[in-house]
Parts: C-alpha cells; structure tokens; sequence
C-alpha cells in the first residue's frame, strides 16, 4: 500500500535484512496459518482474521 518510493525501497531492505527476531516471528504465524488452512481452508482462516489480531501471538506458540 506504500506509495512513497524511497518508503518503498527501506521496506524490501527491511525485508531482506532485518532483525531476525522480527522475521522469526513472521514466520511462525505463517506456520500457525498454514496448519490452519490445512485443517479447515479459508473458511477456518476467515474465522481467524474475523477474530482479530489481539491474541495472534498466544495462538502461534
């Protein structure tokens, strides 16, 4: 959604090359929506995005 194109540009470093602690975490909650999915489609990951991101976390572990 970013239009800014230096914005742009620091965001894909970021991505690249951020904090591996940021990323881990990332990945972990797409790991959470993956098992997810596979347990019950989109139905279920509408479930999930329905209910808010308060509590992702806690979900994930």
């Amino acid at each position: 959604m970013e239009t800014n194109p230096q914005s742009q540009e620091q965001y894909i470093y970021e991505a690249n090359f951020g904090n591996y602690y940021d990323k881990y975490a990332c990945m972990c909650g797409m790991i959470y929506l993956a098992k997810e999915w596979q347990l019950g489609g989109y139905v279920r990951l509408k479930e999930l995005f329905d209910q808010g991101y308060h509590g992702f976390a806690r979900k994930c572990i």
